[in-house]
């Protein structure tokens, strides 16, 4: 009973001064739908962002991208709203959670198409603002096509040209040479010793025949016997002349034979399986090699430009069709309902504090 009594006496309090909770209340709801009334509508345009990049690396960090636009567009300033200067704003920039390539754009205006503007602003910004990354990408990855390009020419036409040369002077110079010169040891060297030791020989011979007739030929006068050993010492100089002239032939011949020669065959052969074979190895291998290694590189560096990407608006950009602060009647409901509430409150107040 005390309870109901109490609440009563509240009811009482107040309805003694309705007029007062009635005006109060009046006042401010009136004041609210006054305004909201007044308060140009303003829309709100979203957009989703997704951030460019190459070989997989973004063109900016999204956090540093997202700083550097709030900065250039005074996100989060409280000065930057709108009134009859300031048409548009951009109301936040907000990255995507678990998602590091994208970014939401906000932008607001007292009319849908100045808020789709400025959100184009702030794309095309950012387009260009790291297209000069995409284009010395472009641009560095096109010079090293053709400098590949250009690797692969010189070595078709100048290096394999080169090592032709060089296949063709060892065949046609320096082996024909070599070959020459063992035909010229063997048929001119060779043959003129062995006609010069034949003709040594046959000499041999007929100073031996010259020495046998002397020594059967018997004398018995002193000055015939004189000559006779003089012409056998003649003869047996000759014939030891003769001698050592076929010997150093002959060591001259074997001389040519197993060092002049066999030298120049070692060399032809070194030639043939060295110099020659290397040369041939290099141009049906590793030159082949060579150029199959550039063109995968012209490969990969083609594939690098399949494998970029500009900052791109991702699907479409969403336009309200009502204002964001659209909501007159909750406004002015809960505009009546506090008031009303604070209206009380100050009326139960005053009453407690008067009574003190």
């Amino acid at each position: 009973m005390e309870e109901e009594f109490d609440l009563r006496d509240l009811f009482k309090i107040i309805w003694a001064k309705k007029l007062i909770v009635i005006l109060f209340t009046s006042i401010i709801t009136l004041s609210m739908l006054i305004y909201v009334n007044l308060k140009k509508p303003i829309y709100e345009v979203k957009s989703v962002v997704k951030i460019g990049h190459i070989n997989n690396i973004l063109l900016e960090n999204k956090k540093v991208l997202i700083q550097k636009l709030k900065l250039i567009y005074n996100v989060g300033n409280n000065k930057k709203t709108l009134n009859k200067d300031v048409k548009a704003i951009v109301s936040a920039i907000e990255p995507i959670k678990d998602l590091n390539n994208f970014v939401v754009i906000y932008t607001q205006a007292y009319s849908n198409p100045e808020a789709l503007k400025l959100n184009n602003h702030v794309i095309n910004y950012i387009k260009n603002e790291y297209k000069y990354k995409i284009d010395s990408f472009i641009l560095k990855t096109n010079t090293s096509i053709k400098n590949l390009q250009l690797s692969i020419k010189n070595i078709e036409v100048f290096e394999k040209e080169k090592i032709n040369r060089d296949i063709k002077k060892l065949k046609e110079q320096t082996i024909v040479k070599l070959d020459d010169r063992i035909k010229f040891y063997q048929n001119v060297e060779i043959k003129s010793i062995n006609d010069k030791i034949n003709f040594y020989n046959k000499k041999f011979v007929e100073y031996e025949k010259n020495i046998e007739m002397l020594v059967k030929k018997t004398t018995s006068n002193n000055t015939n016997a004189i000559l006779k050993n003089i012409q056998l010492s003649n003869i047996q100089s000759l014939v030891l002349d003769i001698q050592n002239k076929i010997s150093d032939l002959k060591k001259s011949r074997k001389e040519i034979l197993q060092i002049n020669i066999k030298k120049l065959k070692i060399e032809k052969e070194y030639i043939l399986m060295e110099n020659l074979r290397d040369l041939e190895n290099k141009l049906l291998v590793r030159i082949p090699n060579k150029i199959n290694k550039l063109k995968d590189s012209i490969v990969l560096e083609e594939l690098k430009l399949e494998n970029f990407e500009n900052t791109i608006l991702v699907g479409e950009q969403v336009l309200n069709s009502k204002p964001i602060n659209s909501e007159k009647t909750l406004r002015v409901l809960v505009s009546f309902i506090l008031s009303l509430i604070f209206s009380i409150f100050f009326v139960l107040f005053y009453y407690f504090i008067k009574r003190q």
